[in-house]
């Protein structure tokens, strides 16, 4: 009897101990599949970079070239969306292509990478596209170069996380660019142009005349291409003129206007650029014609109103069109696709905006450019005849505000 009792007491701790033992197994294997789970994470570009790249442009500026970061399982290939490692602060490198080696600037031996190197993974994931490199006054000579990032430690996720490496591209000196690859806005200096050399006789001679950006130039060529040959000289050529013209038009995204005649019962609305470009003409009977389709006796009435745009004050009378609503205009090209204009289609001035009382049109500022934008964008352009037949210009009194003088001395 006191043998069994004995048994019992003494079985009791034993298993205990036992289950103790099974249960640390049993951690020690989830702990060593977690590490080995985790060991697996490794960060990875989501394309290589297409160079070349230049200097001070950032590595993912051209459309269809982002650069993302992203943080993959390496088993499953998978995004890793969660967990502490989904948000790792990852330091942005630039290494030599061939040595892995971080690569620096000659001679004072700082970082290529312009701004903050350092980027945070939100969801695994972030865009790199804003990386960019330094543009100094000492040019860079031409380096094939690799982008890297790592994990900036230290970080609670137990385990190191590899680097990512992209395939080897060249960085170029922006100086380099020719101007024919070189991107252009229309405030940009007006030697960026084809044929007009900084410094050189063509810049003077324009400079001389207050023309200075590339609207300005533009401008003077669409209102009136002769004066700006003459002020060019000789030595310009028709020819190279259009085609530097062409080249820039290929580079900007220019916005499009429509504008009313005077007598807008007898003559059509003109649609145009901001340089002052005539696309095409909007008939009363809801037809577009294209300037390609215009008589030269039309385009030169159809100029003289883009003319009458420029000068005039009506801040109003101009309306913006946009991507869609242009093309919406250019389906009305067929008579057969002529849309009813008398208000019966089923839109109305109060449906979008339109003013049709003097007093609520805005004063123009002193300061007015010469192409102010309109405070009223239509969205349906096809209607738009409508809405300015609500204005009589003759029964409104209007002030008128004169552009700058260095365009309408040469119209």
């Amino acid at each position: 009897m006191d043998h069994g009792e004995n048994s019992h007491s003494y079985s009791r701790p034993a298993v205990w101990a036992s289950f103790h033992r099974f249960v640390m197994v049993v951690l020690q294997v989830l702990r060593l599949l977690k590490s080995m789970r985790r060991l697996c994470i490794d960060p990875a570009f989501s394309n290589n970079i297409n160079g070349p790249i230049y200097t001070g442009r950032p590595v993912g500026g051209d459309p269809g070239s982002t650069l993302n970061l992203d943080l993959v399982d390496c088993r499953t290939e998978n995004l890793v969306k969660y967990g502490s490692e989904a948000s790792l602060k990852v330091e942005i490198v630039a290494l030599e292509k061939e040595a892995f080696r971080k690569a620096t600037s000659w001679p004072d031996g700082k970082s290529l990478i312009r701004g903050d190197p350092h980027v945070n993974l939100k969801d695994g994931s972030v865009s790199v596209s804003h990386i960019s490199f330094k543009h100094t006054r000492v040019p860079m000579k031409k380096r094939e170069l690799r982008l890297g990032a790592r994990a900036v430690y230290p970080c609670d996720i137990g385990a190191r996380i590899m680097e990512a490496v992209t395939e080897s591209f060249f960085v170029i000196d922006r100086r380099s660019i020719p101007k024919s690859k070189r991107p252009l806005k229309l405030d940009d200096q007006v030697w960026n142009l084809q044929t007009i050399g900084k410094g050189g006789a063509f810049h003077d001679r324009l400079l001389k005349e207050n023309i200075k950006t590339v609207r300005d130039f533009l401008t003077h060529y669409f209102l009136n291409r002769e004066k700006l040959l003459k002020i060019l000289g000789r030595h310009m050529q028709v020819k190279k003129l259009d085609a530097a013209v062409n080249l820039a038009k290929s580079k900007l995204d220019l916005k499009r206007y429509m504008y009313p005649s005077a007598h807008l019962h007898e003559n059509p609305q003109v649609v145009f650029t901001d340089v002052g470009e005539l696309i095409g003409v909007f008939h009363q009977k809801g037809q577009f014609v294209s300037v390609e389709r215009l008589t030269q006796t039309q385009k030169a009435s159809g100029m003289e109103v883009v003319k009458r745009a420029f000068h005039d004050g009506h801040q109003n009378f101009k309306a913006l069109l946009d991507d869609d609503s242009f093309k919406m205009l250019c389906s009305c090209s067929s008579p057969n696709k002529a849309i009813d204009l008398d208000g019966s289609n089923g839109f109305s001035s109060e449906a979008y905006n339109i003013p049709t009382d003097a007093k609520q049109l805005q004063p123009v500022p002193n300061d007015a450019n010469y192409m102010p934008s309109t405070s009223s964008v239509v969205n349906n352009y096809c209607d738009y005849t409508n809405q300015v037949n609500s204005f009589d210009s003759d029964d409104n009194d209007f002030n008128y505000q004169a552009l700058p003088a260095n365009i309408w001395d040469y119209i």
